[in-house]
């Protein structure tokens, strides 16, 4: 089972003193190793993936809410049949909360951001 997770900061409209009233958007990803195609493209001759069915959960606002989004999208999809689970993300704190909460025998996967 994996998991993706992530968030942004989203302008939403005028505000105060500042000018910017901005809010996080959180969206979570889960598919399986059930759901990978994988064929050979023999003109690069290298090996492609890409992930068949996969659902997502988007929430803007607070993390505690997002957190029973993304729960619920766990147990949809399986979170507790597979052998593993993997979360791909970029280990921002809030994510690693989640992560130690929902998903603790999760294996961490961090993500490059160059």
């Amino acid at each position: 089972m994996y998991f993706e997770i992530d968030g942004a900061m989203m302008h939403t409209r005028k505000g105060g003193g500042d000018g910017c009233l901005c809010k996080e958007y959180k969206l979570g990803m889960a598919f399986s190793e059930d759901n990978f195609k994988t064929w050979f493209d023999l003109k690069k001759m290298e090996r492609k993936y890409k992930i068949g069915l996969r659902e997502y959960a988007f929430y803007i606002g607070e993390v505690d809410i997002f957190k029973k989004y993304m729960l619920a999208l766990a147990m949809r999809n399986g979170y507790g049949w597979y052998r593993q689970t993997v979360l791909l993300s970029d280990a921002a704190p809030w994510i690693q909360n989640l992560k130690e909460e929902l998903f603790p025998d999760a294996q961490q996967v961090m993500d490059f951001f160059v």
